[in-house]
């Protein structure tokens, strides 16, 4: 599996990022409507979780939804559906998936989401550079140490540690 992938739809996709392992970076942006691409991020995603049983670590996700429109109501759906059906697996490698949107009305549902829903491990943050900061501290708890971490060079972004 490669360390980066890019996926893009008409109108929309996604870059999966796991240059800073056990940091993920999943960029959505643009019009999230099309299924194919939640068909895509779940190859991707289950490809992902082989990679981590094999060398038995877990990772953190920081998904980065400032690009992108509100998905339609049927890409939710499937995207939920797409998780679901990797709901242990994902449970047992993935240590928190780290929402980052500017959209505070967005957080709040996701806090709440979390409050309603404990098994669901999302934190929503306003800034990348605040969920790495949560990525790091989190993965520190788990025995990672020594990470350097650059939010900056995620997704192909110019910065340290491309």
């Amino acid at each position: 599996m490669g360390a980066r992938r890019v996926v893009e739809g008409t109108h929309g996709g996604f870059i999966a990022d796991s240059r800073q392992f056990p940091v993920v970076g999943v960029r959505w942006s643009g019009r999230l409507e099309e299924l194919a691409l939640v068909d895509a991020f779940g190859e991707w995603l289950s490809e992902f979780i082989v990679r981590l049983e094999a060398e038995r670590r877990v990772a953190v996700l920081v998904i980065d939804v400032r690009e992108a429109s509100r998905p339609t109501a049927a890409f939710r759906r499937e995207l939920t559906r797409t998780r679901a059906g990797q709901r242990e697996r994902l449970d047992r490698w993935i240590i928190r998936d780290i929402v980052v949107t500017e959209n505070v009305l967005m957080r709040r549902v996701l806090r709440t989401l979390q409050w309603v829903t404990p098994w669901v491990h999302i934190s929503p943050v306003g800034a990348l550079e605040e969920g790495f900061e949560l990525a790091e501290g989190l993965l520190r708890e788990r025995g990672e140490a020594d990470l350097e971490l650059f939010p900056s060079a995620l997704f192909g972004e110019p910065g340290r540690g491309v």
